[in-house]
């Protein structure tokens, strides 16, 4: 931004400079009345909101006000005039003098706004923009041009030629006047401060504070579509230039979705804080015993109030995407039938199962226990609220009352829009926010930008979940970034596979569980369903005899052999607990010591604090999760024998020798102390 800014005051110094020692007042007046064409276009826009009018009404606004611009326009104008004056009624460019003047100025005013507005002067080179702006800065210069023209004849009837700019003695008036303007051009050549914009909201804790506003835009807004939208870009365009673009671009600008449709009209730059209570129970893996300790437990973070409706609002239009990506009916035919039944509900789910797991996990905690709830909002909840439940609301985190009575318009909409039936923890009284934004990113939306691996791998990616890194390091992923995405493309991405079923009215299914068999327990019906599935897929590109081959071995590789290690982990854990030879954590969801198993529930990674893991218990977390099984199994369903051997296999294969190892030490630790202890 720097040599844009000192081109800017360069630029502006020389115009004004030359207003101050040769002022030709004929040529000021007239200069002036470029104004006209480009308030006329404003106008023009507000009214009728033409594309490539809003592309320059948005961007082309470096220096942060319109003002300035303007007056660029006024400096530039005169001095085009007084240069028409000087060429005493020679040919400009081979032209007749306002001909050629009016193609000069032209050029000049594109230019000033090319150097105004740097940072995005791209959209210059859209034929649309060039044209259209030039054409109204030519009748602009026209006008302009013609006026200077009279005015001079009236003055010095005999020829054009004889009219020269006065020189006038520089005054304090005038070099005040210059200061001012000069001033005015540097000052709003500095980009306003932009508050932070999150996709989340802020964790609230008690005694803290909203963000502080920092816009003094009205709390209402009204109007027509286009008088809403440049309302709300007069301060964003500035602020955040880029989410505008992408509005401007997206297809809610398209379909004429104003801001306030999604927004509200309401509460602008006013928090509220959002807040979660649950009691920490839930059923344990055989889907109906009850774990827990009960105990109530609260989460809240501090949110803008318009962006609370605009998360709401996607259920409004887009009821059914919204119903399948909460996954409230996504149950088994029977509870048994799932492979990880806890909730009722599938587990690695983007539905509201992911939030509720990630609050009462022992994982989740145990790490806001250990590092704060800071920690714990960026680090989980970032990725496991796609989908969330929020049934508290306040002006801050000490007067939380019933969502509903805080939000009635909104959770009225919800029923309305979905005919909810919420089987929460909570009651019927939640709000359902789903986080659409994270893979239709805002405020562009796009379906492309959702398909594309890359959407995905901002949490499916490390070494709790490394899809991501197993899928680009394939052949499938390289084929990717060589030829593109399927069908126009020659490779399958993550929605190919995951989520690629059409529903009746031609939308995509949001559901990205369809095909992953392995949720369910192999022989049951749901297990068959989802293999039939994928298979559909895999027929795209390979054929049924080659796909079936390769299924039956990869199921060895990712889920037999993975579970054989984990039992023998487990085995050897056990024994080390049922010997006394190592202690059971204490587990923050019972609220009590508890022996280490592997579900979120019952296991933790954590080497320190209140809820520290033993060596022995770490190596067991390692070898059943992280770096070890787990990888084999993302490694073989995404066909990278690299990623499955040496992320996987080897490393699974060293923690359990570790583990195993460690057993003995600590066997032959407490044998010697029993020996010790005889002499």
């Amino acid at each position: 931004m720097i040599w844009q800014l000192v081109l800017l005051v360069v630029l502006s110094g020389l115009f004004l400079v030359h207003m101050a020692a040769f002022v030709d007042r004929r040529a000021a007046l007239c200069g002036v009345l470029l104004l006209v064409p480009a308030l006329g276009m404003e106008w023009l826009n507000e009214a009728v909101g033409p594309f490539w009018v809003a592309q320059e009404s948005v961007f082309l606004l470096f220096v942060g006000c319109p003002v300035e611009k303007l007056v660029a326009y006024t400096v530039g104008g005169t001095w085009a005039c007084m240069a028409l004056g000087r060429r005493q009624g020679k040919p400009v460019w081979g032209c007749p003098p306002r001909w050629g003047g009016v193609i000069a100025a032209a050029a000049l005013m594109a230019t000033i706004e090319w150097v105004l507005n740097a940072g995005q002067s791209f959209r210059w080179i859209r034929p649309w923009t060039v044209f259209g702006a030039l054409t109204y800065y030519a009748v602009g210069a026209d006008l302009m041009f013609r006026t200077y023209l009279r005015l001079a004849r009236a003055a010095v009837p005999a020829h054009l030629g004889t009219v020269k700019p006065r020189l006038l003695r520089p005054s304090r008036h005038r070099v005040a006047l210059v200061l001012v303007v000069f001033s005015g051009l540097v000052l709003g050549s500095v980009p306003a401060s932009a508050p932070a914009m999150t996709g989340a909201g802020t964790v609230a804790k008690p005694g803290s504070k909203p963000p502080k506003p920092e816009s003094g835009a009205p709390k209402d807004f009204e109007g027509n579509w286009v008088s809403i939208v440049h309302q709300c870009l007069d301060c964003h365009k500035r602020q955040h230039p880029v989410e505008m673009e992408r509005y401007i671009w997206g297809t809610h600008y398209k379909e004429r979705i104003n801001c306030l449709k999604c927004h509200g009209s309401t509460d602008h730059n006013q928090y509220v804080t959002l807040g979660y209570r649950f009691s920490l129970k839930t059923t344990g893996a055989d889907g109906t015993t009850e774990i827990g300790s009960g105990e109530q437990r609260q989460y809240a973070e501090w949110w803008p109030v318009m962006v609370v409706r605009a998360y709401q609002a996607c259920q409004n239009c887009h009821a059914p995407q919204f119903w399948e990506w909460i996954g409230l009916d996504r149950r088994p035919a029977k509870l048994e039938n799932a492979a990880t039944p806890f909730h009722g509900y599938l587990r690695y789910d983007h539905g509201i199962s992911s939030w509720w797991d990630t609050q009462m996990s022992s994982f989740g905690l145990a790490e806001r226990e250990n590092w704060g709830d800071e920690i714990f909002g960026e680090g989980c909840v970032m990725c496991h609220s796609q989908t969330m439940e929020w049934n508290l609301a306040g002006t801050d985190p000490e007067h939380l009352r019933p969502i509903g009575e805080v939000f009635p318009d909104l959770v009225k909409q919800q029923r309305a829009s979905l005919g909810t039936r919420p089987a929460s923890y909570t009651g019927n009284g939640s709000l359902f926010l789903a986080r659409c934004v994270e893979c239709h990113a805002r405020h562009t939306f796009s379906k492309e930008e959702a398909l594309r691996p890359e959407a995905c791998a901002k949490c499916h990616m490390g070494p709790d979940h490394p899809q991501y890194e197993a899928y680009d390091t394939s052949k499938h992923g390289w084929t990717y970034r060589l030829y593109g995405a399927y069908p126009a493309g020659r490779a399958p991405t993550c929605a190919t596979c995951h989520m690629s079923e059409k529903a009746g009215d031609g939308h995509t299914i949001h559901v990205t569980n369809r095909g992953i068999a392995w949720n369910y327990k192999k022989g049951t019906p749901e297990f068959s369903q989802a293999r039939d599935t994928m298979v559909s897929r895999c027929g795209l590109c390979h054929s049924k005899t080659r796909i079936a081959a390769v299924l039956d071995q990869v199921d060895v590789a990712a889920v037999e052999v993975p579970g054989r290690f984990r039992a023998q982990a487990g085995a050897v854990l056990k024994d080390l607990y049922d010997e006394g030879l190592v202690t059971p954590p204490f587990n923050p969801f019972f609220g009590k010591p508890v022996e280490m198993l592997p579900t979120f529930f019952h296991a933790m990674p954590w080497r320190t604090g209140r809820n520290k893991v033993s060596e022995a218990e770490g190596l067991f977390w390692n070898t059943w999760r992280e770096f070890g099984s787990l990888s084999m199994e993302t490694g073989a369903f995404h066909f990278n024998p690299a990623y499955l051997h040496w992320q996987g296999l080897k490393p699974a294969d060293e923690f359990l020798g570790d583990l195993i190892d460690r057993a003995e030490a600590l066997r032959a630790a407490q044998k010697g102390r029993r020996i010790h202890r005889v002499d």
